[in-house]
């Protein structure tokens, strides 16, 4: 029941997740990446493809992560990724070569602090999933580019002067409870060059 140190789980197949608690995760398959129960990652966790192309499906609402980030090698790819955080979870690198979607959501806050890409899906960036707000944050190093539609979702939206956004369908905002959109914030400016609220 208490928390195990560093995980490190290297599968030539799927690799599913049963429930535990752990300092950190690095986990490589060469097949699908999924869970049987809730986890908890107190520090990084590194999902990494290298053979096939594979979906990733972290959606348990009971998850608790802390930083999360994808990467490949060799031949493998990503065909969708869901992952989804019961409180604050940042995300660093997020790529998907196929035609599948990108699910990315926290009941409290997320952080975008890298490459969110998909070839022709959509991407959901979503900052509160029980209805009472959250903090949708886009850092001076977040490139996101949307393939399909673009939707963000919360209370409040801070967004960096140097984010990148590219969208090839709609690009929705949708407010889940009273907040502000602050555009062109970046770290330690006294505030936004665009500030709504609704």
């Amino acid at each position: 029941g208490g928390t195990v140190g560093t995980l490190n789980a290297d599968a030539a197949g799927t690799l599913d997740f049963a429930a535990g608690t752990y300092t950190a995760v690095n986990a490589t398959a060469g097949g699908d990446i999924t869970q049987s129960a809730a986890i908890t990652v107190t520090g990084a966790t590194s999902l990494t493809s290298d053979a096939n192309a594979i979906n990733v499906d972290l959606s348990n609402t009971g998850n608790n992560f802390n930083t999360v980030t994808l990467a490949t090698a060799g031949a493998g790819t990503f065909e969708s990724v869901a992952i989804t955080d019961a409180n604050n979870m940042s995300v660093g690198d997020a790529v998907v070569a196929g035609a599948g979607n990108i699910d990315l959501i926290a009941n409290s806050g997320l952080t975008v602090t890298g490459n969110v890409q998909t070839a022709s899906g959509n991407i959901l960036l979503m900052a509160d999933n029980d209805g009472n707000g959250g903090l949708l944050s886009l850092t001076a190093t977040s490139d996101i580019n949307s393939g399909g539609n673009l939707t963000f979702s919360g209370a409040d939206f801070n967004i960096d002067a140097a984010a990148t956004l590219a969208v090839a369908g709609d690009f929705d905002i949708n407010f889940t409870a009273p907040g502000t959109l602050c555009l062109g914030n970046a770290p330690g400016s006294p505030g936004c060059v665009i500030g709504l609220s609704n």
